[in-house]
């Protein structure tokens, strides 16, 4: 073949046609790209060989996307605490507890 999975292609055919006649919803919901593409079962093959074709046509890397200015990736990890911060706060943490007993 032209570098293409035949039992690859043939499975998702089958798999979409039986969506197609069993349950719709199903069909709907793993076939929505699809369907707005409007891709039938029999258009598979053709597809995923375009799309190797393309692929062969030019196999440069996509373009880094560029970073913003002032970007800064999200970090949940809690910024160490100096000596004096941790001793004020066991300290408030055993002037709340001694005001419980």
């Amino acid at each position: 073949g032209s570098g293409i999975n035949a039992e690859y292609v043939e499975h998702i055919r089958n798999y979409m046609q039986t969506l197609l006649e069993e349950d719709e919803d199903a069909y709907k919901r793993e076939f929505s790209a699809y369907k707005k593409e409007v891709i039938m079962p029999d258009m598979i093959e053709e597809m995923y060989t375009k799309a190797h074709a393309a692929h062969r046509a030019d196999t440069s890397p996509a373009p880094k996307k560029e970073i913003p200015e002032g970007y800064k990736p999200n970090s949940y990890k809690r910024a160490r605490m100096s000596l004096q911060q941790r001793k004020g706060r066991v300290a408030q943490q055993k002037a709340a507890f001694l005001a419980l007993q």
